[in-house]
């Protein structure tokens, strides 16, 4: 990694022109570890654009610097031409070019000119240089450790504090003895953790914190016999609750809160599909079960998606989790 490392700051000079790009449906962990570089980098030039493939849920807006991120579904030829012009491309917290569409082509032409760095444990070789771990526990941790010998600044500590808490789901999963002296690192850096925790637990809209309590009490479906719960919204429920991209973000989490409950499963229907989130503890494997739904992700958090109908695709998980029932029963 001390190579890697190495190689990717031989790529650093004056004013060099520097595009760091984010997934689709970009998160706590993408937009901290990208905002972070970029704080990080304009110590090095004036030249770095922030590139989301679509816009960042308005629950995000905390993050400093979050007003110069750009997202391509609002101008998709000039996404692709600051890739295609840059010296230097970032690509953060993603494994596979999938997660990036529309803009894969042009990652993918530029491959010369690719920085890779991820914790995923999915993977797709399209970069020139790597900097990747799947034992991190967010990219945040990565590009922290990528730059913390060149000194991070408040801001920097900022994005990559948010992060790493989120992606930990607040420090419960996925730490270690390190991440906790990281942690410790970033809020003497400056890091400003009431903006932070503010921003992510008290920026709920009315129809966001209305749509929890009615999902929990309406659609949340448990099963003893296979300790699993889930949650099915459908496109009804969105648009009674007029919901916003990112409103649905955590509501999975509260499947685990339940005693005895091994396996969380949160479905929405979407306008062309379902999309999945699952989140497991223990020996059982999210990532696994999530393959069946065109999924990937973390061993015990991941995501997929249906092209079935909500009713079709809760069939189907049903008869899937008949058929890992004795995993669950740890």
């Amino acid at each position: 990694m001390e190579e890697v490392k190495t190689k990717i700051f031989s790529l650093f000079k004056d004013d060099v022109s520097v595009v760091i790009l984010s997934h689709r449906n970009p998160d706590s962990d993408s937009l901290g570890s990208s905002l972070g570089l970029a704080h990080f980098l304009s110590r090095y030039t004036r030249r770095v654009a922030v590139i989301t493939p679509n816009p960042a849920p308005r629950f995000l807006n905390y993050f400093p610097g979050i007003e110069t991120v750009f997202d391509a579904e609002s101008d998709l030829e000039r996404a692709n031409w600051a890739i295609e012009n840059a010296e230097i491309v970032f690509c953060l917290d993603f494994g596979t070019l999938d997660r990036v569409e529309p803009l894969n082509e042009a990652v993918r032409n530029a491959g010369k000119r690719v920085v890779h760095i991820d914790h995923h444990l999915d993977f797709e070789p399209f970069a020139a240089y790597i900097y990747r771990d799947p034992a991190a526990c967010s990219t945040s941790e990565l590009v922290y450790r990528l730059i913390r010998q060149e000194g991070i600044s408040p801001d920097a500590a900022t994005c990559l504090y948010s992060g790493i808490l989120t992606d930990t789901v607040s420090f419960k999963v996925r730490m270690t003895p390190e991440v906790h002296w990281v942690v410790a690192d970033l809020i003497a850096a400056g890091a400003d953790i009431n903006k932070v925790h503010e921003g992510i637990n008290g920026s709920y809209t009315e129809n966001r914190l209305r749509m929890t309590g009615f999902a929990l009490l309406n659609r949340l479906c448990v099963l003893p016999e296979y300790k699993t719960a889930y949650i099915m919204l459908t496109a009804q429920d969105a648009e009674r609750f007029n919901l916003e991209e990112g409103d649905t973000e955590g509501l999975v989490n509260f499947t685990l809160y339940l005693e005895g409950v091994n396996f969380g499963v949160l479905m929405t229907e979407r306008k062309d599909m379902v999309k999945m989130s699952f989140r497991s503890r223990g020996a059982f494997s999210a990532r696994d079960f999530a393959a069946n739904f065109e999924g990937g992700g973390h061993y015990n958090a991941a995501g997929g998606r249906s092209r079935l109908s909500p009713a079709e695709t809760e069939t189907k998980f049903l008869e899937l989790l008949r058929k890992v029932k004795d995993q669950l029963q740890y």
